[in-house]
Parts: structure tokens; sequence; C-alpha cells
């Protein structure tokens, strides 16, 4: 699968078991720019280690490697800064810059155990210093080489996984300097104290830096903790009460976003404490309608959704090459509903600051703007088992696992609907398989529909695609929902109107880039202002000879408009041909031929 890393969203939609935990696990085992999380969630740390990567059918003797493999594609931007780094440190002028690089790592076994990790990168480096003319190649032994590499690693994003937001923030923690000397250097469980004690102290170090004072943990805190004099303590207690109010900011704000309520807690407080040896500690309390709680003694959405913001909200390196890229596993399954949808929202604010992909089985999380970014996952050991026993099998031996786009998944495998459920759930449709979703234009109303029907079956304008209508120019959504659903083409046809231009900016603001391009106005396609509906490509003596062939001259009838209409649906039903002149049926011939077009070219 590939990634954008460019301020996007990926969805990765799929059954239980079907490999999409998977799929994150690799991205974050891949170990340039993985952040090392092991100190707030110990699990992540039996993440990395290689031996538990060992399929299961081969424990017993492995001897055998495992490889991680990613292609990165440079960008413009990419490939200008690269020249420059290598112009500036070696005098180098690269000829060529490629436009992709493989990295793996391949992790090799002997009789089950990890004994060796090596890393290529697939990237040729040549280029001319001073007067050369012929670029000269510089193999991996060279510095000119290594600086490429070591500079395009700068620029990979960090990468950041999060199976879940239940883990511990520690009621206070230590903002001392760990050193390599440190007396608790040989205790594992010192190892990890300090480790999660670095973590928060680099979190706290970005709020501060969110603040745009200038401040440091060192000089403005730590220092200030042990001072004596008055003024310190007040440009402490200053900072603080800026660090909480940015943490209240930050978490309160959300949650009434998302909740649309105010939550129990109202505050958060941040403390400082110095410590014998120059050290100090921050403390960080929730107040409530009643007093002051530790996290740990909040309800367990308020916990998830609290650090979900924390780590979301204040991770962003401002100074980093590229985004971060954050994965997130089954986010807010133990939300309701409506909090997931709201939540959903949410995501949209990290985008600026992060590239984000997730894991969800939930149609309250699935967002149809981004489906042009979902994938399928699939396991093709699940075709393989009687479905209802698929959660007991053994199949680690079959195991293979693919991520398909959405729309290609959809177009390829219609009948495998459970993989895509909860697309079906969020566009409210279901059809059967026998119900063919064809290609289609989707005009506003009967009308439209009718006059189209009757121009290519009736009177022979020639066309291959379906036409569908609505119930007016704002009515097409279901049916929108309904082609994106099934991965169809479509497009849509509206009047030239008021109402047909109001309504082409709704569903370009409400389904994003997926009908952008797909909305399409009368006047637009036929080349003329003067054509609002499709009514208008026909001249006056056509229109009267239509509504004379259904109403007598001297019968009662509806204002023109209402009996054109009346009149077109009857001879349609009728499949009765009334002459037309050449000038009309060529302008519905060239309407018809642009939306083919376009169709095929969307």
């Amino acid at each position: 699968m590939t990634l954008p890393l460019s301020g996007g969203v990926t969805t990765l939609i799929g059954l239980n078991e079907s490999g999409k935990t998977t799929i994150l696990e690799a991205i974050f085992c891949f170990s340039y720019g993985a952040e090392n999380l092991d100190a707030i969630n110990p699990t992540l740390a039996s993440l990395r280690d290689p031996e538990k990567w060992i399929p299961i059918s081969k424990r017993a003797n492995f001897n055998d490697e495992i490889e991680i493999t990613a292609v990165v594609t440079l960008e413009a931007n990419d490939k200008r800064e690269l020249r420059k780094h290598m112009q500036s440190q070696h005098g180098l002028m690269l000829d060529p810059v490629p436009d992709e690089i493989t990295v793996s790592e391949r992790h090799i076994f002997e009789n089950s155990r990890f004994v060796n990790r090596k890393r290529y990168w697939t990237i040729l480096v040549s280029g001319t210093t001073g007067y050369q003319r012929i670029p000269r190649p510089y193999g991996g032994g060279t510095s000119e080489w290594k600086s490429c590499v070591a500079y395009l690693t700068k620029r990979l994003p960090r990468i950041w996984y999060f199976p879940d937001f239940l883990f511990e923030l520690p009621e206070r923690f230590d903002l001392a300097t760990p050193t390599a000397d440190d007396g608790a250097a040989a205790d594992k469980s010192g190892d990890e104290k300090r480790d999660k004690n670095r973590f928060y102290k680099e979190t706290f170090e970005n709020i501060l830096g969110g603040l745009g004072l200038g401040a440091t943990l060192q000089t403005h805190v730590v220092e200030r903790v042990h001072s004596t004099e008055r003024a310190d303590q007040r440009s402490l207690d200053a900072l603080l009460l800026a660090i909480g109010q940015s943490i209240t900011n930050t978490i309160f704000e959300g949650w009434n976003r998302i909740f649309g309520r105010d939550p129990a807690a109202q505050e958060v407080r941040v403390d400082a404490e110095a410590e014998p040896g120059g050290g100090a500690f921050l403390e960080l309390k929730i107040r409530g309608s009643d007093g002051y709680y530790d996290l740990s003694e909040r309800s367990l959405g308020f916990r998830w959704f609290f650090m979900f913001l924390l780590m979301t909200s204040f991770q962003a390196d401002p100074g980093a090459y590229s985004k971060s890229l954050f994965l997130l596993d089954e986010p807010a399954s133990n939300l309701h509903s409506s909090a997931q949808a709201e939540l959903l929202k949410s995501f949209e604010k990290l985008l600026d600051r992060c590239d984000l992909v997730y894991t969800t089985h939930s149609h309250h999380l699935i967002n149809v703007r981004w489906l042009d970014t979902a994938f399928v996952v699939k396991n093709a050991a699940l075709d393989l088992i009687d479905f209802t026993d698929y959660m007991n099998a053994q199949m680690g031996a079959r195991t293979s696992i693919s991520a398909t786009r959405y729309r290609q998944f959809v177009s390829e495998y219609p009948d495998q609907t459970s993989y895509f459920e909860p697309v079906l759930e969020l566009l409210d449709y279901r059809p059967s398989v026998l119900e063919p979703v064809p290609m289609a234009i989707l005009v506003e109303g009967k009308s439209d529909f009718f006059l189209l029907r009757y121009m290519t079956e009736v009177i022979g304008v020639d066309t291959g695609v379906a036409i569908v209508p609505g119930g007016g120019a704002g009515s097409l959504d279901t049916a929108i929902r309904l082609h994106i659903g099934w991965g169809r083409n479509f497009l849509i046809l509206l009047d030239g109107d008021a109402e047909g231009k109001k309504q082409r900016v709704r569903y370009e603001r409400e389904f994003g880039s997926l009908v952008k391009g797909r909305c399409a106005l009368l006047p637009e396609i036929c080349q003329d202002p003067k054509v609002k509906e499709a009514e208008d490509l026909m001249s006056i003596a056509d229109k009267a000879a239509m509504t004379s062939e259904v109403f007598a001259p001297d019968s009662q009838r509806p204002k023109s408009k209402k009996a054109l209409q009346y009149a077109v649906m009857e001879l349609y039903a009728r499949k009765k041909s009334v002459p037309l002149e050449l000038a009309t049926v060529e302008r519905f011939e060239g309407l018809v031929a642009e939306l083919t077009r376009r169709l095929a070219e969307s």
C-alpha cells in the first residue's frame, strides 16, 4: 500500500483478523523514524522484538530472514534540498536524483534466535565536482553516499503507534536530565522510570514551545523552582498557569466539541516541586467540582480521551523536515457511537501537523470524503476456511495480508460485502449483488430523466450509460452515496440556475474530492450560457409538436412547461417517436457525447 504523506488520512477497513493491526505493526517495526514508546506502553516493546515475528508454524527451528521493505518517493522539494545539501557539504552536483528509494531491513535468524540485522538502501549517488563533465558514481563506502543516506534519513517522518490511549500518566515526573552514569543504570526498573520521565519531559517541552514564550523546562522551571527570589516564584507561577491553561483548553475544547457538554472535570493544574540535588518534579492534577484528582481516578472514557489529545496535540516537532505519521488502532472503540462520529471530525484538526493511518470496523469512524485513500484489508487465509470458524482457525502458515484501495476492491469483489460492510452502513444502502450499480449520469429530477431517456431510447441518440433521476437539485445525496459505496463511476448534471449552482457547491463541500470535478452544469456542458435546462435544447417548434401529440389543440392543458413534461413522459411510455428538427437532435447528441466523454475520463 502507498501512504501519501501530505497531510491526509488513510483508513484501513476489514474483518476481525483480516490483518489491519498487522499492517500498523509492520509500519511501526520499520525502525527508521519509529518513536520508542516502550516507556509509556510496555506492550510495544514486544512488537519490536524480532523473535516475536517468527511465524507460529516455524518457531521450532527457524533459519531464515524476515525483511521489512519500504519504498520512499522523493517529492520535488526533497530533491531540491538534497541537491543543496550535497553541494554545500561535498561540492557535489547530483545527477540524477532518483524518484524512488528502496530501504530494506533484513533480520537474520539461526535456530529460531535473532542474530543480526542488515540494512540496505538502493540509491545511486552520482554527480560532478569542480570542472568534471561526466558524472562519477559514489558507492556505499564513500562519505558522499553515507552523507546522502544520512540526510534522507532525517527527512523520513517520525512514526507514532498507539494501539490504545489507556496507558498511565504518572502523577508526577522528574525533570532532571538523565545521564549515562546514573546510579540506576543497572536497574531495569530505574531505566524504565527514566525513559518514562524523558518521554513526558519532551511532551511538556513541546507544550512550552507551543506557548511561544521561548521558555524551556530547565531554565524557566527547574532553576526557578530552586530560586529564593520572589520575582522568580511569580514568574514560575505564571508559566505553570499558562501550561495548565494550554492543556485545559486543548482537552476540554475537544471534549465539548465531541460530547456536546462540559466534562465533570473543569481544569488541569500543573505544579512544580524542588528536589534535593537541583532536580525538580512536575505534578499534574485534574480539578473537578469537589476537588483535585489524579488522572487515574477519572473514568475510562475520560482517561482515553485525555491521553489521546495530549499525545496527538503536543507531539508535533516544528523543526522536523516532514510531518509525523500517527498510527491509531481501532481508536475510540470504548466510546459510544455519537462520540465516535464526533471524534472522526476531530481528526481533521490533526492534519496540519501529522499524517494519520487508522483502522476501524465501525461505520461511525469512516468519513465518506476519505474513501479515496481508504483500503480494504484482506487475509487470504480467511477464504480457505469456513467463515463461522475463522476466529479459532490455526492459519498462521497460510496468512497472506493485502491492502487494496477501496474502489478497486468493490469493483473486483462486489460480492464480498462483509469486508466493506462499515462503508455500506455509512452510506445507509445495502443493494443486493443481483442489483448491478451502473455507471450513471445523475440528473435533478424526472423531467430531465424522461427527456434524456426519450431522446436516447426513442429518438435514437446514442449513449452507453444509465441515467438516474433525483427529486430535485438537492436530492441526489443517496444516489451519490450509492455510487461511492460501490465504487462506480458517475457524473452529476445540474441545471444552470441559481439552485443548481448552490447545490453543486454543497455537494462538493459535503463529499469533498469524491465529487469534485463530477458536478457539471448544463451551460458548461453545452458551452452555451442560454441553456439553463435540458428543454432549452429543443426548438420552440419541437416543444409545440411534442405537446400537441398528447394534448389536442382545443383541450385543456397545464401551463406550457408542465404540459411539455407530461407529454414527454407519456410519449416515452408509449415509445412514440415525434419528428424533431435536426438541430434539436444534434444538440442532444452533443450533450450526451460530452457527458459520456467526461464520465469515461473521471
